[in-house]
């Protein structure tokens, strides 16, 4: 919970005190997945977790509702693990089969894409990774080669 509360800080200050300017708190947050708008009112993410580890804090605390602990911990794992199932920031439109696969079901169902495209590529004898293209895996950043990589690997997986 204090951590939480400390990025709350960070998110709601000018000047970050928590987290540095070039860390990856600061890429988070100011990438747009630091923020959940209900309605019209941005909320820091850390705002869920101060509340989600008050409410087990409370229910652990109180004997009454101690035995619904797994259950609301659970819940909450479950929320939390949703985040990768989030919309696609990278293959937002087009024809390709990751657009497509992004307007389907989201980040995960472009991720099961993109794997069977590199296991395709690869049954064909070409090397590709997800590391080729990507700079890292939390929020799937391009590398400076990414696009063409993957035009290369449409191309590939084209040819019959």
């Amino acid at each position: 919970m204090a951590v939480s509360a400390a990025l709350f800080v960070d998110y709601t200050n000018g000047v970050p005190t928590f987290c540095g300017v070039d860390s990856g708190c600061a890429a988070v947050r100011s990438s747009g997945f630091g923020y959940v708008v209900i309605g019209t009112l941005p909320l820091p993410v850390p705002v869920f977790g101060m509340v989600g580890f008050a409410i087990l804090l409370g229910v652990a605390l109180t004997r009454e509702l101690r035995r619904w602990l797994p259950l609301v911990a659970g819940i909450g794992g479950l929320a939390a693990a949703g985040g990768d199932a989030g919309k696609c920031t990278i293959a937002t439109s087009g024809d390709s089969e990751t657009a497509k696969a992004c307007a389907k079901g989201g980040r995960a169902e472009a991720k099961k894409t993109m794997k069977r495209m590199v296991a395709d590529a690869k049954a064909k004898g070409q090397k590709f990774t997800c590391e080729g293209c990507h700079k890292d895996l939390d929020n799937y950043e391009l590398t400076k080669n990414g696009k063409d990589d993957f035009k290369k690997l449409e191309a590939l997986i084209a040819k019959k």
